[in-house]
């Protein structure tokens, strides 16, 4: 719950192309330590995306939401998104929730569950 709340806190620091937080979330200059956290979101989407079940499927959604907020507009932080693995995560997401697969008694069923994720909305 807590990395949920602290998704959120992102991805509304960064709404509306807010370019200071989100170079601010890449990289900070006036303090000690500097920690990436467009990078570590990244790799947290990837660690999710390789782990997709249904409980940790609103955590991922959040990641995904602060990535956008974070990227939009900001060609430095997309780029940092991509080392991230980002485009791996989200095909690995899309292949887990929209493959079925066949089952033995039909080898032919082959579908999506778009009907079954609109209806959870």
């Amino acid at each position: 719950k807590r990395t949920g709340v602290v998704l959120d806190v992102v991805s509304r620091l960064c709404d509306n192309q807010n370019s200071n937080m989100q170079e601010v979330f890449r990289e900070q200059e006036f303090y000690f330590s500097n920690v990436n956290i467009v990078a570590e979101i990244s790799v947290l989407l990837h660690t999710l995306s390789e782990h997709l079940n249904s409980k940790n499927m609103k955590i991922t959604q959040k990641a995904i939401q602060a990535l956008i907020e974070m990227c939009a507009g900001n060609y430095k932080n997309q780029e940092w998104a991509f080392k991230g693995q980002i485009v791996e995560s989200i095909n690995t997401i899309l292949r887990h929730l929209f493959v079925v697969p066949s089952a033995p008694e039909n080898p032919q069923a082959h579908g999506t569950q778009l009907p079954h994720l609109i209806a959870q909305e």
